[in-house]
């Protein structure tokens, strides 16, 4: 069990276990961690340390033990993604790195062998420094950026190739570290433990990538600051000790990396390979070009020399999260308001950062208060609905945009890291097109539905609400969402009332006397709510009203579930001779949909359910039943009687029967036209 040693405050054991040492990759943990990151909290004096450094006194001050935990624990959440056994914190020699910590500000440079004559230089400082990976910054940081930037190891150098503080971090045989920090100048110790009894916690990775498989964006900064972040492999061949695996595994190595999806390779340029004692000291590292967020890639790794003369290969996927991570709703704070399509604020401090939703198309302006095309002191960032960067400005700019609902974003920094020191206030007006037809008609049409089905007017945030809904996924999604809302639920309608509603909102009139006759009597016989709406939704009517505003009646996964839903109903009807219970009706739809069940399924569990054998059918009608449930047509009355004969002199039972006909090419061709597996 991970803990941190010598006398750690029962308060950190308790923070640290709330995460398992061994989890799958958290998204909840990582979103907030994505919004920590852009606190200030963490880098503040009083976060950070329990005695106060003094460089001008040589005194080197302590960390926080909470300041020690965020760095610990980050550090092991960042080896669970990649399967590793956590590390223990070692507080033996907090002194130690924190002296080292001390010096390298001190003299304003990282050093790993300091001189005798350097400010601030002891003993212990020396040590620290060459068991350490050391990291200068210009003001005081977070210990989790701390680890992120270790990690990232990004550099336009040819030493950045070498990866060598992320080796270190993610050694799968590193049992402990310590960490310091003095005014931006960090150091974590990850050598050298030997005041530290070994352990026995086994190493079970046959490698070690990075990035490897769900990876949180942060940690490759690319797209953010400009510089490479290299992708890296390292062969775990003993598992016993690192420096078995000092082995120019790589010499003929071929590797590529390519889209999962469209099977094109990506350009690999600053291939390279070591054998430094970085952690373990084995690495091949390359850049993989125009990689792009929320995308999976395959890492193919062929030709690999192991020491023991056999040749491997490796493979695995990656997918940088991006859109499950960014923080696109930072609170406003007093002052910070949007008016219609004028915004204006204050940003407090560097972080802060104001966000405002708006649906914008076509030629858009964004102007500021000052004069036209001079630099603002902050940056309007507009993304998408995907999260994506659409455009990022510090000057009043225009842009042309496909209909959407955009986050525009007011911030110091844009996304690439450049940033303004100062605090900034902003006055944005944001100036779009004329609407257009379509968007006319598609407010007119979700109003109406505000309307007819609510009984009151629409507000104006519902209605940029349901626009989105129906621009990304169908018209039908917002009627769902309407006839499901509590709102209408506690209207408590009767059978009258709710037809009424359908008729009124999806064919736009209302109801003739004899088509309305006829769906009440269906819903007071038994017929679901839902079987009915779906009867109004797949209308000519409907179509051709959706159709005005260029819009989609059902999205391909709504009508894949429609087909779901419309095979479990038809099996209601010619096995049990009864409209769908609507517990049965979701229960086999859901487990159709999710693949739990197959077509195969739910005949069996009609044919054998108590309700179908209490219903007491003779040989003669179950098999003229089972004719038109699974092979969807009437039988001949040869057909009848051979089975009749089969049946009666016991050559085969029901049951038989019934397995006969699931694995036919008729039951198969009409659990395809359900787009449904049969067996």
């Amino acid at each position: 069990m991970t803990f941190l040693k010598y006398y750690a405050p029962l308060f950190l054991l308790t923070s640290f276990f709330s995460h398992s040492a061994l989890a799958e990759y958290n998204t909840s943990y990582w979103q907030d961690f994505v919004i920590d990151m852009d606190s200030s909290d963490y880098s503040q004096a009083n976060y950070l340390y329990a005695i106060e450094p003094s460089v001008d006194n040589c005194a080197a001050g302590a960390v926080t033990d909470i300041a020690k935990l965020r760095a610990f624990e980050t550090l092991n959440e960042l080896r669970n993604l990649h399967l590793l056994p956590p590390v223990e914190y070692s507080y033996y020699y907090d002194n130690q790195i924190q002296q080292s910590a001390l010096l390298q500000k001190a003299n304003n440079f990282l050093d790993h062998s300091p001189s005798g004559v350097a400010e601030c230089y002891t003993s212990d400082a020396y040590y620290g420094s060459r068991s350490s990976a050391l990291l200068s910054g210009v003001e005081r940081a977070d210990p989790a950026d701390n680890i992120v930037t270790w990690l990232d190891d990004a550099s336009d150098s040819i030493m950045g190739d070498v990866v060598g503080n992320r080796r270190w971090l993610l050694n799968p045989f590193l049992d402990y570290m310590t960490y310091a920090q003095v005014d931006g100048f960090a150091a974590l110790k990850v050598s050298r433990f030997y005041e530290e009894p070994e352990t026995d916690t086994p190493v079970e990775v046959d490698y070690v990538a990075f990035p490897y498989q769900k990876y949180p964006y942060v940690f490759l900064s690319d797209k953010t600051t400009g510089q490479r972040t290299p992708w890296s492999f390292t062969v775990i061949e003993d598992k016993n000790e690192a420096w078995n695996n000092w082995y120019n595994y790589f010499v003929n190595a071929t590797l590529t990396v390519s889209n999962k999806e469209t099977g094109e390779n990506l350009l690999i340029t600053h291939q390279h390979a070591d054998e430094f004692g970085y952690g373990v000291p084995n690495v091949l590292t390359w850049t993989a070009q125009n990689w792009q967020y929320d995308t999976w890639y395959r890492v193919e790794i062929s030709g690999v020399s192991m020491r023991n003369g056999t040749i491997q290969s490796y493979g695995y996927d990656v997918f940088i999260d991006h859109a499950d991570l960014i923080n696109l709703s930072s609170p406003l704070e007093q002052g910070d308001t949007l008016n219609n399509t004028a915004i204006s604020g204050e940003l407090n401090t560097q972080k802060d950062k104001d966000t405002f939703k708006l649906r914008l198309y076509g030629l858009t302006h964004f102007m500021a208060a000052n004069p036209d095309y001079m630099d603002l002191g902050y940056f309007i960032n507009l993304y998408n609905s995907a999260k994506q960067l659409v455009y990022s400005s510090d000057t009043s700019f225009e842009v042309f945009l496909v209909d959407d609902t955009y986050t525009v974003e007011i911030a110091s920094c844009n996304p690439s890291m450049s940033c303004y020191a100062a605090e900034s206030r902003y006055t944005l007006d944001i100036t779009p097109p004329l609407p257009s037809e379509k968007q006319v008609l598609t407010e007119e049409f979700i109003k109406r539905l505000y309307l007819n089905i609510l009984g009151r007017t629409a507000d104006h945030s519902g209605v940029e609400f349901w626009y989105d809904i129906i621009q990304h996924e169908s018209a039908s999604s917002v009627i769902f969402g309407f006839l499901k809302s509590m709102e209408f639920i506690e209207l408590n309608l009767n059978d009258d009332g709710y037809v009424d509603v359908l008729y009124r909102t999806l064919l736009g009139r209302e109801a003739d006397a004899g088509g309305k006759s006829n769906w009440v009597a269906a819903l007071q016989s038994g017929e679901l709510r839902e079987t009915v709406l779906y009867g109004f939704l797949m209308s000519a009517e409907f179509a051709d009203l959706v159709g005005r505003f260029s819009g989609t009646v059902l999205s391909e996964e709504e009508y894949a579930f429609y087909q779901i839903k419309q095979f479990v109903v038809r099996f209601y009807q010619r096995v049990l001779g009864r409209h769908a219970d609507i517990g049965g009706y979701e229960g086999w739809s859901n487990t159709l949909q999710s693949g739990a069940s197959k077509a195969s399924d739910i005949a069996r569990g009609f044919f054998f359910s108590a309700e179908f054998i209490s219903h007491g059918h003779d040989n003669s009608r179950f098999v003229d039943i089972a004719y038109q449930a699974i092979l969807n047509r009437q039988a001949m009355p040869v057909e009848i009687n051979h089975w009749v004969i089969e049946i009666e002199n016991g050559i085969r039972t029901r049951e038989q029967v019934i397995e006969g006909f699931i694995g036919s090419a008729e039951f198969k061709n009409l659990a395809d036209s359900y787009g449904i597996i049969a067996n």
